[in-house]
């Protein structure tokens, strides 16, 4: 026995209620028959009255402990209840449950608690954490909250039979036997199949019973349900290959250096450092240095890396390669619009056709144009669209053997810009495009549609040249980042005097104020002397083969002087000059 004090304090809630209240028992604990008031935890045995809670009731439970009587009082002012000869718990009570089943086993509570282990107050905020009631964070963790929640649900759940996992367990039930002729039945009232004769040229696909119980609401059962399945994934036989490891296989051209890693330092040289001589995950030349290992073992297993072969296998796919050849990809005088044309009726092949002509574009740069206009109706093509798309593949299928060239030459830096003013009937949007050579060779190029309506053909050929002083600009920061040097700066050709002007004109007008970050930024690189302009006739301007279709022999000429010619040209003799 403990004497009582007066300066003793309060009792603070333990978490022994998300215990109780977890094994859906709802628990009223009052002090011990025979103890005065003044006395303190009583030694005589305590007794608690459990009843299982309603499962859809939930009632909050508050527990606490205390040294005396008076300490109750003070500190928590709810109501004892009947019978008074109870522990020395107190629970705020909860309402007459519904079910009284009997109880044969309770668990046992902890200890209460001592003066030095309470709180100072009882009235401190109580967390989620503290009273034990986390929602479930994971699948086991809500079996097992739904088991405490409702222990009469999951005890009907667990007395349920099992569901068959194969067809031998489910012919040693009656239920399932029927569950399975019914499917059966069901299924030869449909007319699903034919017997014939097993082909051994074909392939014959197995099949699966999937068994299922079904259930009411409350957890009883409302029938046993079978089906019949197809092993689908015995229709076609997929070869795949994964490569473990695959970025260690590439092979460092480069000195990479690389700290020990942790946990595995090597004893006798602390100090030293790894030297990389394969790719490792993390580096940037890491994906390089396994395409290229990659690349070099399939050529030498057979493989080919050709655009030809690819635009061949497309003209077998799309069954055109029987189809007359054209010499130019576009008809001179089209003019594609959104309603020109009926709708197709299906646009699943269209959108595969160009897409797989937006890859040949990575080397075919003479139909970047045709690709980039065919790419604007993937939303609703028409047969006027289909038309054009088929012309592509036409102009392919005369000049599979072609590809682009390169030459050695020199080092100066170049660019042609073009537009086409006011080019689209829906939008009346420009359309812009650029080549970029290096020397003789085209390394890079564009053709696209202006975002914005220009309001003349100046200010229309002015964003092409911020267009190309962009790729200009950023291609001699690359050639100087591998230590090229540039014999002179970067040359811009323009066949729009007025684009020209304004490019050298200091003087900055109303006119061209709804284009003035292009204009700051083109006349930015002309004063710092990054770029060049220079001015070249219409006839003689190769960009127009990415902005407008051409005629035959206009098409021609341009084409030749991109360098795109046919793969036999490599291989005739000549002299050199």
């Amino acid at each position: 026995m403990v004497p009582h004090s007066s300066d003793q304090v309060s009792a603070s809630p333990i978490s022994l209620a998300p215990f109780l209240h977890n094994l859906g028992y709802s628990v009223a604990n009052n002090n011990c028959a025979g103890s005065s008031p003044s006395s303190t935890t009583s030694s005589c045995p305590s007794t608690c009255d459990m009843v299982p809670m309603d499962l859809n009731m939930t009632p909050p439970i508050s527990l606490v402990t205390s040294t005396s009587s008076s300490l109750i009082e003070s500190s928590v002012p709810t109501p004892i209840m009947e019978p008074p000869s109870l522990s020395p718990l107190l629970v705020t009570p909860d309402p007459p449950p519904s079910v009284d089943l009997p109880l044969t086993t309770q668990p046992p509570l902890p200890p209460a608690a001592t003066p030095s282990t309470t709180a100072s107050s009882s009235s401190s905020i109580v967390t989620r954490s503290q009273t034990g009631s986390l929602r479930p964070r994971q699948f086991q963790d809500y079996q097992l909250y739904f088991a405490s929640k409702h222990p009469l649900k999951s005890f009907l759940a667990s007395t349920l039979p099992p569901e068959p996992t194969c067809f031998s367990q489910a012919m040693k039930h009656q239920d399932w036997r029927v569950a399975m002729g019914a499917e059966f039945d069901a299924l030869l009232a449909n007319h699903t199949w034919t017997l014939c004769p097993r082909l051994l040229h074909k392939n014959v696909i197995r099949n699966k019973w999937v068994y299922k119980l079904k259930q009411y609401f409350d957890g009883s059962i409302e029938r046993y349900k079978a089906r019949l399945v197809a092993k689908g994934f015995d229709q076609r036989d997929v070869r795949q290959l994964d490569i473990s490891n695959a970025f260690l296989h590439g092979v460092l051209d480069e000195e990479v250096f690389m700290e020990q890693p942790q946990g595995f330092i090597d004893k006798t040289k602390p100090d030293h450092v790894c030297r990389l001589q394969k790719a490792i995950y993390g580096l940037k030349q890491a994906p390089r240095a396994w395409f290229t290992r990659l690349s070099h073992a399939l050529i030498s297993l057979g493989f080919t890396e050709f655009v030809s072969k690819y635009i061949t296998d497309l003209l077998t796919r799309t069954r055109m390669s029987g189809a007359k050849p054209t010499t130019t990809p576009l008809s001179s005088s089209l003019k594609l619009s959104k309603t020109g044309g009926d709708p197709l009726p299906d646009a699943t092949e269209y959108r595969h056709v160009v897409g797989a002509l937006q890859y040949c574009t990575l080397t075919r740069l003479d139909i970047a144009y045709p690709v980039n206009l065919l790419c604007q109706f993937m939303h609703s093509p028409t047969t006027l669209h289909w038309s054009a798309a088929k012309r592509v593949l036409r102009y392919l299928k005369g000049t599979v053997d072609h590809g682009l060239i390169f030459t050695k030459g020199n080092l100066h830096l170049q660019a042609f810009c073009g537009f086409d003013w006011a080019s689209n009937p829906d939008d009346r949007h420009s359309t812009t495009g650029f080549g970029v050579f290096f020397g003789s060779c085209l390394i890079s190029w564009s053709a696209k549609k202006q975002a914005v309506v220009s309001r003349s053909s100046t200010e229309a050929e002015y964003r092409a040249m911020a267009l190309a002083t962009v790729d200009l600009y950023w291609l001699r920061m690359l050639l100087k980042d591998l230590c090229i040097t540039l014999p002179s700066p970067p040359t811009l050709w323009c066949d729009n005097v007025g684009a020209l002007a304004l490019a050298t004109n200091p003087v900055f007008h109303a006119r061209t104020k709804h284009i003035e970050i292009d204009y700051r930024f083109v006349r930015e690189k002309v004063v710092n002397n990054d770029i060049s302009t220079r001015y070249i006739a219409t006839i003689d301007q190769v960009a127009n083969i990415f902005t407008k279709p051409l005629g035959h022999a206009r098409y021609l000429l341009l084409r030749d002087k991109l360098y795109v010619v046919p793969t036999t040209y490599l291989l005739e003799g000549g002299c050199k000059r």
